[in-house]
């Protein structure tokens, strides 16, 4: 098993609906390098969270901020937005 390190990454495809988990969820990429993401789903509170952290009036302008993520064990984890 490998150490998990923390690491910058470039959110993409930002998502906002019901989709297949039954509740309301934000989703998106996060992106390591140009070929290298992982897909986040993030439940509606803290969906809230991010939103606000951002200071975005839609989610749609969550695509190309920066953020933290976990990255190890073949997994890319969101943590939180980067304050850049």
């Amino acid at each position: 098993m490998t150490e998990m390190t923390e690491q910058l990454a470039v959110i993409r495809g930002v998502k906002c609906g019901v989709g297949d988990y039954g509740n309301a969820t934000l989703s998106f990429s996060t992106y390591i390098s140009e070929c290298v993401a992982a897909l986040q789903v993030v439940g509606w509170d803290d969906a809230k969270k991010l939103i606000e952290d951002a200071g975005v009036e839609h989610v749609d302008l969550l695509v190309g901020k920066t953020c933290w993520v976990e990255v190890g064990n073949g997994m890319i984890i969101f943590k939180r937005l980067a304050k850049i």
